[in-house]
């Protein structure tokens, strides 16, 4: 669920006025559907879902959604979409779930929201019945609600609220010198702009996925897949925003350290934000200092990141990251599962890996 586009809807949980019986009907939505769904993300949103965006999202069997339209002239009134992702859990169990997103509904049908015979309901609902938790369906879902949206989620008892994404703030290093200024991993490492079509970018990014599934920090963690199929198409493909990705090296060696992926702010000098990175926790601080080395060269900026709060809280423990600021980005939250698995992605034994590549709208 995106953290930035329900606010208004759930402020509706807090005072619902009684509405009278309303007559719409859940719809799977298709390719088919395209067009009243960019109609619908433009009233909601305020900007276009151009068909590529729309296409790299749910084209190719990549997304599911659900809708709910008026049973009268047939109005897409909400939308409720999830797209494919794998997740390995406690090290070894690999399970197929649904991220969700594009959360949307008509600003007329927003006094029901808190009924689940609502709009919004039907749409979520059905979403929930169609694709999770069934004998050909998907495990769970997963999505990254604002505090007001996922306490609506939870009125309506569609997911329970797992834990919080936190925003990381790192200071702008200086372009040089930056060792001298308290940061020993700083000027150690060497850079290179990876190259989708050089044949062993792909090999590179499956090695360095395999060497974080099995490290041990990972034992007992959900981990979204992030294998060089999913690189190319998160980062690599997308049709609206022009990521900038990096090998990092140590610099006398040259040994592969990790990769990582920035995406540039469109205003000079303000932060670039680190999206996410491919590397063991052991080789986090050279990583991630090595992107905010990058945001200081080529931004002139400082960098902030995603994370989920229990990787949050292993960067801050590093003392070479330890100088960021915190405050909560959003929720996350696991669909109420109905199914039983070998593990369960919502036990709270198990921590959450998660960075801002994770959602689709940053």
């Amino acid at each position: 669920m995106k953290a930035d586009t329900t606010a208004e809807m759930a402020h509706a949980v807090e005072a619902a006025p009684a509405a009278p019986a309303a007559r719409w009907l859940p719809a799977e939505l298709t390719a088919a559907d395209s067009a009243d769904v960019q109609a619908l993300f433009a009233e909601v949103f305020g900007a276009p879902l151009p068909p590529a965006l729309w296409h790299w999202k749910y084209g190719d069997g990549r997304g599911r959604a659900m809708g709910t339209r008026a049973a009268g002239d047939g109005r897409l009134l909400a939308h409720y979409g999830g797209t494919a992702r794998v997740l390995q859990v406690a090290g070894q169990h690999r399970l197929h779930s649904l991220q969700a997103g594009d959360v949307m509904v008509t600003e007329s049908a927003r006094g029901i929201l808190a009924r689940r015979t609502g709009p919004y309901g039907t749409a979520a609902l059905g979403f929930l019945q169609r694709y999770v938790a069934t004998e050909d369906g998907f495990a769970c879902s997963f999505g990254f609600p604002n505090d007001r949206a996922a306490r609506l989620s939870e009125v309506l008892g569609l997911y329970e609220r797992t834990g919080r994404v936190l925003l990381l703030q790192w200071p702008r290093l200086p372009a040089e010198g930056a060792a001298e200024a308290g940061h020993p991993h700083a000027g150690r490492w060497h850079c290179a702009p990876l190259d989708w079509a050089d044949g062993r970018t792909a090999r590179r990014l499956d090695a360095l996925w395999q060497r974080l599934r099995c490290s041990a920090e990972v034992a007992d963690c959900v981990l979204p897949q992030r294998d060089a199929a999913w690189w190319r198409h998160r980062f690599g493909n997308h049709p609206t925003v022009g990521y900038r990705c990096f090998w990092v090296r140590t610099r006398w060696t040259r040994r592969l350290l990790g990769a990582l992926a920035l995406r540039p702010s469109p205003d000079a000098g303000q932060g670039w934000e680190l999206l996410d990175w491919l590397a063991p926790l052991a080789d986090a601080p050279a990583v991630l200092m090595a992107a905010r080395g990058l945001c200081a060269r080529l931004g002139q900026c400082g960098m902030s990141a995603w994370a989920s709060e229990p990787l949050a809280q292993r960067l801050l423990a590093m003392p070479a990251l330890a100088d960021a600021s915190t405050q909560t980005a959003c929720a996350f939250g696991v669909s109420v599962r109905r199914r039983t698995e070998p593990v369960d992605p919502g036990d709270r034994r198990l921590w959450w890996w998660l960075t801002g590549g994770d959602t689709d709208f940053r």
